[in-house]
């Protein structure tokens, strides 16, 4: 889910909530089925209308 959108002169920040279901198990005790929650933040800086640079920061 997008939870905010912040724009700037040659960058937008997209803040946003992540939910998933497991398929599998993992080595760090997360098991298939659980549901996992990330939030992060992604960068997008432009140039001439073209992104030039992806932050992704969670």
């Amino acid at each position: 889910m997008v939870k905010s959108f912040k724009h700037f002169d040659n960058s937008t920040e997209i803040e946003i909530d992540y939910t998933a279901i497991l398929a599998m198990d993992f080595p760090n005790g997360l098991k298939k089925g659980q549901e996992l929650k990330l939030s992060g933040k992604s960068v997008f800086e432009f140039k001439k209308n073209k992104v030039i640079k992806l932050t992704d920061i969670s």
